[in-house]
């Protein structure tokens, strides 16, 4: 169980988005599962939703791409599909969303063997100077942790920043209007700094857009049969080539922003009182209310805490723990653990064939 006492509270960027957008959605995150004077260490769906799987998967292959820089880069499939594996097996899933899943990993699988051929030449324009290189911060009175994905030095200008992979369905113009007051952002500029000690030049995103392409063979015929699906390696193919004809269109990095301290000095003073308000919370160790607008549009879906929700609106005390919840959610071990995770090891692509 999560133990935050006076001594140490720990957040992430990510938690405090959760915390603005709903009080009750980080408590089930964070804070939920435990005892009555013992907050618990948050739960998780135990159906994991398909984005968070992509873009962990996205996370894992790049990684190993940037990590082997100085060999050129290393991305086998194999490890990619042994990835695959290790991700699914923990989750309970029909034989219907496994093979959901499965085919939104294969496109990632393509996807990310188009990305090292488009992008061969970062490693003549860059030295990557940290990959998914973990910072601590103090800020308003808490720690902050986070994983830079990665620390870049442009080898023409010399200046240094960092880039944050992003899988998106979607990215627009007033997307990247935004990144200014991008939460993100901010914070991993004070982790920046915590590493560098200095503050970087520019941050950027590295945008993966999504395929769009639609497995052939999942829709009967107009008899009703079923045709025989394309199988999952021709899929593959079929999307790596979109991203290799498309590169324009598939693989975006919009200019890089440059860092405003007053912006960053900005952040902190509204991050104070958002811990505050997090901290009257948590004294009280109770279900806080919900944002009944937060409910649906979670990238485009319902909230996966909806039912939890429903089951304590309903009068159920812990509402995730209702007998009509039985299978969607479970306690999660860590608080955090995006950050408990061990690296690989670099070696993992020592070999690409």
């Amino acid at each position: 169980m999560a133990k935050e006492d006076a001594q140490e509270i720990v957040f992430t960027q990510s938690r405090l988005s959760t915390f603005e957008k709903c009080e009750r959605l980080e408590y089930w995150q964070y804070r939920a599962g435990g005892s009555k004077d013992q907050p618990g260490s948050g739960i998780d769906v135990i159906k994991t939703p398909t984005y968070f799987v992509e873009g962990e998967f996205g996370h894992y292959a790049l990684k190993h791409w940037y990590r082997n820089a100085k060999i050129g880069g290393r991305m086998l499939r194999k490890n990619m599909i042994d990835r695959i594996e290790s991700m699914l097996e923990d989750m309970e899933l029909t034989p219907e969303e496994d093979n959901e899943y499965r085919i939104k990993l294969a496109a990632m699988v393509g996807a990310c063997h188009a990305y090292k051929g488009h992008y061969k030449p970062d490693f003549q324009k860059y030295e990557f100077v940290h990959v998914e290189e973990p910072f601590e911060v103090q800020l308003a009175g808490v720690t902050f942790k986070g994983i830079i994905d990665l620390i870049v030095k442009d080898k023409d200008s010399g200046m240094v920043g960092f880039w944050e992979h992003k899988f998106l369905s979607q990215f627009s113009a007033s997307d990247y209007a935004c990144l200014p007051i991008n939460l993100q952002q901010l914070v991993y500029t004070l982790g920046f700094e915590s590493i560098m000690k200095k503050a970087p030049k520019f941050y950027m995103w590295n945008v993966i857009m999504k395929s769009k392409l639609r497995r052939k063979g999942m829709k009967p015929k107009k008899d009703g049969s079923m045709p025989v699906p394309e199988p999952l390696v021709e899929f593959e193919n079929r999307v790596q080539k979109e991203y290799m004809d498309n590169p324009e269109k598939m693989f975006r990095r919009p200019p890089p922003r440059l860092v405003s301290t007053k912006a960053t000095e900005t952040m902190v003073k509204d991050v104070l009182a958002h811990i505050e308000n997090w901290k009257a919370f948590a004294k009280k160790n109770s279900v806080p209310p919900m944002r009944h607008a937060s409910c649906i549009g979670m990238y485009g879906t319902a909230c996966p805490f909806a039912n939890a929700c429903a089951e304590k609106m309903l009068g159920h005390a812990q509402g995730w723990n209702a007998p009509a919840c039985r299978g969607l959610y479970r306690r999660k071990e860590h608080l955090h653990p995006e950050l408990a995770k061990n690296r690989e090891d670099d070696n993992e692509y020592a070999d690409e064939k």
